[in-house]
C-alpha cells in the first residue's frame, strides 16, 4: 500500500476530536504490520505525547489491564474482539482510559454501554472505522461517561475531516436514508494505491463521477452501510460475506444485528458451515451477557423461536452455540477458523427413544434424511440440523413409504416425530387445515389472506388468468 504523509496528518486534523496532546501517554499495542499502528505511533508523537511500547509477544487480559494502570495510559485503540474481552475481564482497568477507540468489526451494544457505565466524567469512547485504503480511520462515532447506547447498534459515525463518504447502490448511484449499500470513500486519506499492483488499483479505486475535481477518485470498500437520519453512518457487514444457502441470498451481519438485539446475548457471530458438503449450514455462536439472567438448558430453543419472529425461516441458523469468549487472532480479531463445529444431537437429558414399530420406522426415516441419528422422538427437526427444504424431503419420503398423501403444512405444526405419528394415526383432524397463522399473538386488526378460486371453479371473464390473485379480507 502506498500511503502519502499528507493522508497521516488528515487523520490528527484537530476537528476529528482526537484528545491527543502533550500529556498524552498511548499504549502502541497492534502489530507495526496492521494499520492502527500509524495512528498509534504518529499520534502521541506529532502531539508532543508519549509513546508507550508494550512488551514483545502475545500478552494476557490481566498483563494490558496492568500496563493501562501502571502507565498511565491515558489512550488506547484496540480491536472489537479484544475490547470485548478487556471489558469482560479488566473493566476497571480499561475505564480508567480516558480516550479507548474500538474498531475492526461489529461493536457489541451492550459491552460499549458497560464502559460508558463504568468512565468517570470526561472519558470517551470512539468507534472508529476505516479500510487501510483510507489510513486507518474513515468515519469516527465519540461517545462520552454516562451515554446511552441504542440495542441496534453502535454507528460508525460521521466522516472525519478531509473524507468523502458515499453510499451507492448497483448501478452507482446514490442510496436514500436507511437504505445500505456499498460504503465508498474519497478524499485526503487515500492511499496512491498498491505497491506494483496497477491492476487491483485501477479495480478499488475508481473516479468520483459526483465530483467536479477530474482527478478525484472513490475507494470501493466493499462495506455495506446505510445513512441513519441524524446523519450518522450505520455499518452492516461485508459484501464479500454475503452468502448463498439454498438459493437465498443471506448477510450474515443481520442475522448477527437481530441476535445482538436480545438481551441476553452480548457477541454473535454467524458463519455458514461446510462440515457436511451436501448439506451446508448456517451456525450462530453467542456468547451471554454476564449482566442477565442465564438462558439455561432451553437457550437454543429460546434464540431460534427469538429470530423466527423477526427473520424469514431461511435465516434462523441451524445450530446456536453457546462460548465462553470467541477466539482471536494474534491480531485481536475473529478467528474463524478456529470457531467449533457444532452437534446436532438432540436433548441427551430429555430423549425419548422411539418405542413402537411406528416411531422407529419414522426415525429411520428422519435418520436417513438428517444424516444422522442423534435424536428422540420429542426432538425438534429444526434442532437437530433440519431446514425447510430437508423439511420437503422427509415429508415426501414419509409419503411414499406409508401411502399417505399428508401436506407439508402438517409437519411445520409439530415437527417431532411424536407429531407425526399422531398425524399418521389419524389424531390431528385438523392436518388439512388451509389456514396457516404466520403471527397469532399480534394486537392489530387480524389479516386474512385467502388464495381464489380458478377458472373451473368460478365464472372467469374472457382473458382472465388462470387462477385469480390472492385475495385480501380484514
Amino acid at each position: 500500500m502506498a500511503v502519502e504523509h499528507g493522508a497521516i496528518l488528515r487523520l490528527f486534523d484537530p476537528a476529528n476530536g482526537f484528545f491527543l496532546e502533550p500529556g498524552t501517554r498511548l499504549l502502541q499495542l497492534a502489530p507495526l504490520a496492521f494499520d492502527a499502528a500509524t495512528f498509534e505511533i504518529w499520534g502521541p508523537l506529532l502531539h508532543g505525547g508519549t509513546l508507550v511500547l508494550a512488551p514483545p509477544g502475545q500478552l494476557s487480559l490481566s498483563e494490558i489491564g496492568s500496563l493501562l494502570r501502571e502507565q498511565h495510559i491515558t489512550t488506547l485503540w484496540l480491536t472489537a474482539g479484544l475490547f470485548h474481552s478487556m471489558v469482560d475481564a479488566e473493566l476497571h482497568s480499561l475505564a480508567g482510559v480516558r480516550q479507548v477507540l474500538a474498531g475492526g468489526d461489529l461493536l457489541s451494544p451492550e459491552h460499549v454501554q458497560r464502559l460508558l457505565l463504568a468512565f468517570p466524567p470526561g472519558h470517551q469512547f470512539i468507534n472508529g472505522y476505516g479500510p487501510t485504503e483510507n489510513t486507518t480511520f474513515t468515519c469516527c462515532h465519540h461517545l462520552a461517561a454516562g451515554d446511552s447506547v441504542e440495542p441496534a447498534g453502535v454507528p460508525i459515525g460521521r466522516p472525519i475531516a478531509g473524507t468523502t463518504v458515499r453510499i451507492l447502490n448497483g448501478c452507482g448511484q446514490p442510496c436514500p436514508i436507511g437504505i445500505p449499500g456499498e460504503l465508498h470513500i474519497g478524499g485526503a486519506g487515500l492511499a496512491r494505491g498498491y505497491l506494483n499492483n496497477p491492476e487491483l488499483t485501477a479495480e478499488k479505486f475508481i473516479p468520483d463521477p459526483f465530483s467536479s475535481d477530474p482527478t478525484a477518485r472513490l475507494y470501493k470498500s466493499v462495506d455495506l452501510a446505510c445513512w441513519n437520519p441524524d446523519g450518522t453512518l450505520a455499518f452492516h457487514g461485508r459484501i464479500d460475506q454475503q452468502i448463498k444457502l439454498r438459493g437465498f441470498r443471506i448477510e450474515p451481519g443481520e442475522i448477527e444485528a437481530q441476535l445482538l438485539s436480545h438481551p441476553a446475548v452480548a457477541q454473535a457471530v454467524v458463519v455458514l458451515r461446510h462440515d457436511d458438503p451436501n448439506n451446508p449450514r448456517l451456525i450462530a455462536y453467542w456468547v451471554a451477557d454476564a449482566s442477565q439472567p442465564a438462558l439455561g438448558s432451553s437457550s437454543s430453543e429460546h434464540l431460534r423461536a427469538f429470530l423466527a419472529d423477526h427473520l424469514p425461516a431461511y435465516m434462523v441458523p441451524a445450530a446456536f452455540l453457546q462460548l465462553e469468549a470467541f477466539p482471536l487472532t494474534p491480531n485481536g480479531k475473529l478467528d474463524r477458523k478456529a470457531l467449533p463445529a457444532p452437534s446436532f444431537s438432540g436433548n441427551l437429558e430429555q430423549r425419548v427413544a422411539p418405542s413402537t414399530d411406528l416411531e422407529r420406522q419414522l426415525h429411520a426415516i428422519w435418520a436417513e434424511v438428517l444424516g444422522h441419528s442423534e435424536f428422540g422422538i420429542t426432538d425438534n427437526f429444526f434442532a437437530i440440523g433440519g431446514h425447510s427444504l430437508a423439511a420437503a424431503r422427509l415429508v415426501s419420503r414419509i409419503n411414499q413409504t406409508f401411502q399417505c398423501n399428508d401436506p407439508l403444512l402438517s409437519f411445520f405444526k409439530d415437527p417431532t416425530i411424536r407429531g407425526q405419528v399422531g398425524i399418521l394415526s389419524g389424531v390431528e383432524d385438523d392436518r388439512y387445515s388451509c389456514i396457516v397463522p404466520m403471527q397469532p399473538d399480534g394486537d392489530k386488526p387480524p389479516l386474512f389472506i385467502i388464495h381464489g378460486p380458478d377458472q373451473q371453479q368460478s365464472s372467469a371473464r374472457p382473458g382472465s388468468a388462470t387462477a385469480k390473485p390472492l385475495e385480501w379480507y380484514m
